[in-house]
């Protein structure tokens, strides 16, 4: 048996490659910096057979090792004698540099395009014959190894494998496909439980008009078969009942209702230069959308998995919390906060906020901001922190949490890692891998008990767990022994490390606009004047917060004109409806006397009720108006004023009539007309008193006189 095994290696060697070419972890090319070894390696060649994991058995002492996936062929030809093999490192890392040394080594083996460092079982019943694999067919594979035939050194600890698949075709030409992945090895006593706990977001970029039409219908493509969001869903459906802490994005939730329950799509319009964006009311009518039955699928399973997993909420649309703090706006956090609280408690849940920005890239003032807004939690990425670094090697273990100082004092922050057991969590990290680095990461801290701080895993805010994440159970992990599953309310016990040192953001993205970000100011103010204005304002303040939260969202860095078309939408729907309410009034107003008034006449054109102040001011001082108290007025309710006035003069002023909210903020045209001032005083008064008493003096007696000069004869005189 000893010659045929001979042969049977040689002739892998030559199909596989020189193993000279194997770079054991922790020298040579896995010892140079990331930038050295991007220069040195050349260019990965892109290869048509890939392989899949679904399965695979932790390593257990006298258990045969088994694992199970799927090879694919997306080559338009076949592919004769594919193959399976198996490669296993004999030593396992047993801490968490060991771990992050063989990571990077089996990167660099993938990278460069050659063999992973460790001992290639080619035996005839160790690999998995396939056969011919046709123009775009996907076969089920099969490994089992007995564990006495495993090349490893039966330590504790984690071992590298990489699973290759093999075939030959055209010219004589063969492809490979490979997949590298980890395996626990227990100590045969019990070990030590390590606390974990996993933070896993749920969120994507939401895009919709102020009036709920969508731009698009890419939402539909994310929540139904093949899209990230479904894929995400069926990965958190695999897990226990309470191992995940969820942290969902109200705005997606609300947008996956909505469709649900019918939604139309609107067209994208990129403003025109110059011009501004056109009218909303010319555009034609939105076509319905066609994602709703996916909507209702992914949404019975987010109610599921609401049920089975801690849960909490991300603020409203992932506000730019660190644009939005840079430029003296917290008020647009505060809504984004305030508006997930309210959605939490409007579906009788937890309204636990976290304050996750951007992925954890936050900065010290963006910190304060949050806090003052009301979110509870507060989440920096470890790349946020860089003198956390610091210390000796001994000191190398993350903190699960960290004391910050800022303005309005310390603010604890869980650190999420930028590694996860030894390796970037990448966007495209499939459900089989993030499982078996969930059990790396327990083996390891397991170890060593003296480690008995949480260890907290985080997940990219657009991490896709991959097409077959259907079909990876998380209960391998989480039924571990050496994983005990925790959350937010166990993060409270901790004693977070204390933090000096600067807060910035790593992440390489686009600014803010300067132009969205004047564009949201402009809308904050326009929308507090119209929800003020209302006698009933909750409904309308409600959709107004949720407005404003996604106009400052972090996902206008990528999209600026789309965020500022949204913005202007937004602010052009509240503006119009305000302008529906005004005040109007006579062109000139004449008083003959030092007091009087006028009318005027506050018309509400709109189908809800409003409460108005109505402020009247005239330019000259000497003309003074009393106030007016504040008034409600009904839908469509026109109503009469009367205004006194005073004058301490005589003379023509121009008087201003103003609309504002009774938190006196103005809005509207002002109506301006001319009042004139007769002033006639007391001196005149009696001058006329006086005249008028003398003439009728004068009158009276010339009547007398007239009357003793008239031939006067008594009546009896006058008969005889």
């Amino acid at each position: 048996m000893a010659l045929p095994r001979l042969l049977l290696a040689a002739a892998a060697t030559l199909l596989f490659g020189s193993s000279a070419a194997v770079v054991p972890p922790g020298s040579g090319m896995a010892a140079l910096s990331p930038a050295a070894r991007q220069a040195a390696r050349p260019a990965a060649s892109a290869t048509p057979l890939t392989l899949a994991i679904d399965s695979a058995t932790a390593i257990v002492p006298g258990q045969p090792l088994t694992l199970e996936g799927i090879a694919s062929n997306t080559d338009d030809v076949r592919w004769l004698d594919a193959n399976v093999y198996l490669a296993i490192a004999k030593g396992p890392a047993r801490d968490e540099r060991g771990l992050e040394a063989d990571a990077e080594a089996a990167a660099a083996a993938e990278a460069d395009d050659r063999e992973f460092a460790g001992t290639r079982l080619v035996d005839f019943e160790l690999f998995d014959q396939l056969g011919t694999l046709a123009a775009g067919e996907r076969r089920p594979w099969q490994l089992t190894i007995p564990y006495g035939r495993l090349p490893i050194s039966r330590a504790a600890g984690v071992y590298q494998i990489q699973v290759t698949l093999l075939a030959g075709g055209r010219n004589h030409r063969s492809e490979k496909g490979r997949v590298t992945t980890v395996l626990p090895l227990l100590p045969p006593t019990a070990p030590a439980t390590s606390r974990v706990m996993t933070l896993v977001a749920l969120t994507a970029p939401i895009y919709r008009h102020p009036d709920g039409t969508f731009a698009n219908d890419d939402l539909s493509g994310e929540l139904g078969p093949g899209g990230r969001l479904r894929h995400l869903l069926d990965l958190l459906g695999q897990a226990p009942s309470g191992t995940l802490q969820v942290a969902v994005d109200p705005a997606l939730w609300q947008a996956a209702i909505d469709m649900a329950a019918g939604y139309h799509v609107g067209p994208y319009v990129r403003p025109v230069l110059g011009n501004g964006p056109p009218d909303p009311d010319d555009i034609a009518p939105a076509p319905n959308g066609q994602g709703r039955q996916v909507a209702v699928a992914w949404l019975a399973d987010l109610e599921n998995v609401s049920t089975t997993q801690r849960l909490a909420f991300l603020p409203w649309g992932n506000p730019d919390t660190n644009a939005l703090s840079d430029a003296a706006m917290p008020g647009v956090v505060e809504a984004a906060i305030r508006a997930s609280r309210d959605f939490a408690t409007t579906h009788g849940l937890e309204p636990t906020v976290v304050d996750w920005q951007n992925s954890g890239s936050a900065t010290r003032h963006a910190l304060d901001v949050a806090r003052g807004g009301g979110a509870t939690i507060h989440v920096v990425s470890q790349q946020s922190l860089p003198r956390l670094d610091d210390g000796s090697p001994a000191q190398r273990e993350l903190p699960s949490q960290v004391a910050v100082t800022t303005r309005h004092g310390p603010l604890t922050a869980i650190v999420a890692p930028r590694r996860f057991a030894g390796a970037p969590f990448s966007r495209g990290l499939s459900a089989f891998e993030f499982r078996q680095r969930l059990l790396a990461l327990a083996t390891i801290r397991a170890l060593h008990p003296r480690q008995r701080e949480i260890a907290v895993v985080t997940t990219p805010f657009n991490w896709d767990p991959g097409p077959r994440a259907a079909r990876v159970s998380l209960a391998p992990a989480f039924d571990s022994p050496v994983l005990d599953a925790v959350g937010f309310a166990e993060l409270d016990d901790e004693v977070a490390t204390s933090y000096v040192g600067p807060v910035t953001e790593y992440s390489p993205t686009p600014e803010m606009s300067s132009t969205l970000l004047d564009l949201t100011r402009h809308l904050r103010g326009t929308g507090r004047t119209y929800t003020q204005l209302l006698s009933d304002s909750g409904a309308a303040a409600k959709v107004f917060e949720r407005q404003l939260a996604i106009a400052g969202s972090a996902t206008w860095r990528w999209h600026p004109h789309r965020g500022e078309v949204f913005v202007r939408r937004a602010t052009s729907a509240m503006a119009r409806r305000i302008a529906l309410v005004t005040v109007s009034g006579p062109a000139f107003v004449a008083m003959s006397s030092s007091t009087g008034r006028f009318p005027l006449t506050v018309s509400n054109e709109l189908d809800v009720p409003v409460t108005v102040q109505l402020d009247v001011e005239a330019r000259n001082p000497a003309l003074r108006i009393s106030e007016v108290a504040a008034f409600q007025l009904a839908a469509g309710q026109r109503r009469d004023v009367d205004v006194r006035t005073r004058a301490e003069g005589s003379g023509v002023t121009s008087v201003e009539a103003t609309l504002s909210t009774t938190t006196s903020r103005r809005f509207g045209e002002a109506w301006q007309f001319d009042v004139r001032a007769t002033q006639i005083g007391l001196a005149i008064w009696v001058v006329i008193g006086v005249a008028g008493s003398v003439l009728l003096i004068a009158v009276v007696r010339r009547l007398v006189a007239r009357w003793r000069a008239s031939e006067f004869r008594p009546r009896g005189e006058l008969r005889q």
